[in-house]
C-alpha cells in the first residue's frame, strides 16, 4: 500500500473534460486534454499553472496554491508547472510536498536552456532594461506567506555557454521567485527549506523585495538534509 503524502482532499463534483467548478479560494479547474498557455477559464480569470499527468492530460488550476494541495492529496509524484507570465502571485501558505516538483520555466516547459557560443559578460538582470527584457515570468509571495520544501522547487533560465570567457552565468530570459517583505503588522514572506527536498536555481532566481528594518526583510531558512543546486560560473 502507498503511503499518502498528507490528508486525503473529497471533490465533491465529477471532473469532466472542460467542466468548470469552484474549489475553496476561487480556484477553478479545467481537466482534460487542455494543453494551451494562458487558457482563460472564464471572464477575467486565467489559468496560471497546471499539474501534468502525461503529455496529454493536465488539469488546469487559478491558483498555484491550491495546484499544491492536490497534488499532496496524491500519492504519486506529480509535477506542476507555473505557465510563464508576471502577474503570478502566492497569497496564503503552501507547501510542495515530497516527491512533488513545482516547476517555474521561462518559456512553456523548458527550465534549462545554454546560450552559446558568443562569449558574454553580462547578467541577465543586471540593468532594469535587462531585467525589463529578460524576466518573462515571476511568482511574487506576498507578505505574511511562507513557502515550504519538502520536495523540489526549480526555477529556469537560460545560461551562458560560450567557447571563451564567462560562462554558466544567466544571461537570457529567466523566471523568479520574488519573495516581499513585511512591516510592522506583516510577517515577511518567508521560504523553509526541508531534509530530504532541493532548491534547483537552473537559471532562475529567488529574490528578496527589502525595503525598511532588516526584520522586515524576506527570510530563507535552510534545514539540515536540504540541497541547494546552483549554476557553476566559470571565468577562463
Amino acid at each position: 500500500m502507498k503511503r499518502r503524502k498528507g490528508k486525503s482532499i473529497f471533490l465533491s463534483a465529477v471532473l469532466g473534460a472542460a467542466t468548470l467548478f469552484g474549489v475553496g479560494h476561487g480556484a477553478f479547474i479545467v481537466k482534460g486534454d487542455a494543453s494551451k498557455d494562458g487558457l482563460t477559464i472564464s471572464e477575467g480569470t486565467e489559468a496560471v499553472c497546471y499539474i501534468k499527468y502525461s503529455e496529454t492530460s493536465k488539469t488546469y488550476y487559478t491558483s498555484i496554491e491550491k495546484a499544491l494541495e492536490v497534488a499532496k492529496a496524491d500519492p504519486a509524484k506529480n509535477q506542476i508547472y507555473v505557465i510563464p507570465g508576471l502577474g503570478r502571485v502566492i497569497s496564503r501558505k503552501c507547501e510542495i510536498a515530497a516527491g512533488d516538483t513545482l516547476y517555474l520555466p521561462f518559456e512553456g516547459e523548458t527550465c534549462v536552456s545554454w546560450e552559446g557560443p558568443a562569449s558574454s559578460n553580462a547578467f541577465a538582470d543586471m540593468t532594469e532594461a535587462l531585467v525589463k527584457a529578460n524576466r518573462t515570468s515571476l511568482v511574487t509571495v506576498m507578505p505574511g506567506v511562507s513557502i515550504s520544501v519538502y520536495g523540489r522547487l526549480t526555477i529556469g533560465g537560460v545560461l551562458n555557454n560560450p567557447s571563451i570567457g564567462l560562462s554558466g552565468q544567466t544571461t537570457g530570459h529567466y523566471a523568479e521567485m520574488l519573495f516581499k517583505a513585511g512591516n510592522a503588522g506583516v510577517e515577511p514572506a518567508s521560504l523553509f527549506l526541508y531534509s530530504g527536498g532541493i532548491l534547483d536555481l537552473a537559471g532562475g532566481y529567488i529574490k528578496k523585495d527589502v525595503k525598511g528594518p532588516d526584520a522586515h526583510a524576506p527570510k530563507v531558512v535552510a534545514n539540515n538534509g536540504f540541497q541547494i543546486k546552483l549554476p557553476f560560473v566559470i571565468c577562463d
